[in-house]
């Protein structure tokens, strides 16, 4: 393996001004960038016939994120606190990929669809949340967020979509005692879109070409939560979660099918030589998780190790969601679909 220059940068800053006691406005700004180049080579040698085949394979790859939030916080009175605010942001990530092999008579470059790619997304949401002390025990916090954006493929696929999704939640907190908290939530969450998935990518050493997906969508999800905590010391906590998520839009494995030369498999302009179908990111319907979580942590002072702490998480969950071809109840995240097993299209690169 050979790397090229690789680089990673970050740049936040943030500023605070308050008018008075009960109002203050906060300014927030980031910008990061990463890029990435590697170039790999790959020799298959076989017992008998000694050199068979040289797999080239390049990579570059850039991304970057810039976003801007403002945001006021208000409290009219001792009951109540009220923060709104509005964020806007650009992510970008520009994937190519390049693949030839040698089997002795030179380079001859691998087609692989949606190779050389860039994804970019201009995002902003608006806010409003509202923290009200109803009892010196009870706390109720309500908020809604309303989120627009827009992703643009260029390269190998090209296309532009617009979403907007609205985005409610309710928490309520009952301090039982000083040492015993009740919270119950019911929150709509929107998942961020992963833009390496809107690309292909090869795993040579596994065998494994997976295929980028242009139409990829979030998961948006019901999360409902029933949650206790107990505080043995300021420092020392347990805390078990009952939840149960109603999933729209999963995201699982699913097969796609893409053209490797001219024309479209959607628009059935891709004669059926250049038709390939490998695994690849996807929406597969609905889907549900219910289970329940624990953490603990506590300081180690007692076993005269100071400065240092013990940290356990565990999670039993249970999730389910119909395969839409064979219609089985299947496990998620990454369940095996029925309609994957056949991988067709991993000849396409050798």
């Amino acid at each position: 393996m050979n790397y090229g220059p690789i680089y990673r940068a970050e740049v936040a800053t943030d500023w605070e001004h308050k008018f008075s006691p009960e109002l203050s406005v906060k300014l927030v700004g980031l910008a990061t960038g990463t890029g990435t180049e590697q170039a790999d080579t790959f020799q298959t040698i076989r017992a008998i016939g000694g050199l068979t085949n040289t797999q080239y394979i390049d990579r570059k790859t850039e991304t970057g994120e810039r976003l801007g939030r403002a945001s006021l916080t208000w409290r009219p009175s001792g009951d109540h606190t009220v923060e709104a605010g509005i964020e806007a942001a650009f992510n970008f990530r520009d994937a190519n990929l390049a693949i030839a092999n040698d089997a002795g008579s030179g380079r001859v470059p691998a087609v692989l669809p949606v190779a050389d790619t860039l994804v970019e997304e201009l995002r902003g949401e608006a806010f409003v949340t509202d923290v009200w002390k109803m009892t010196p025990t009870l706390t109720l916090e309500t908020g809604f967020t309303f989120e627009a954006s827009q992703i643009t493929q260029t390269g190998d696929a090209q296309q532009e979509r617009e979403f907007t999704y609205p985005k409610p939640r309710a928490i309520l907190t009952w301090q039982l005692d000083p040492s015993n908290q009740l919270r119950a939530s019911v929150i709509r969450d929107v998942a961020q879109l992963d833009f390496a998935e809107f690309a292909s990518s090869v795993a040579v050493i596994d065998n494994l070409t997976t295929f980028g997906n242009p139409n990829l969508e979030p998961e948006k999800t019901w999360k409902g939560r029933l949650e206790w905590e107990q505080r043995f010391t300021p420092k020392m906590a347990l805390t078990i979660s009952l939840f149960r998520d109603d999933v729209s839009d999963t995201q699982d494995l699913i097969p796609l099918s893409l053209c490797a030369g001219p024309g479209s498999v959607e628009a059935g302009t891709c004669g059926l030589a250049d038709i390939r179908t490998l695994d690849g990111a996807g929406n597969i319907g609905r889907g549900k998780r219910t289970g329940i979580e624990t953490r603990f942590g506590a300081p180690l002072d007692f076993l005269g190790i100071p400065n240092a702490e013990i940290r356990f998480t565990g999670k039993l969950q249970e999730t389910s969601v119909t395969d839409p071809v064979t219609e089985e109840t299947l496990n998620f995240r990454w369940s095996k679909l029925g309609t994957i097993m056949p991988r067709s299209g991993r000849s396409c690169l050798s």
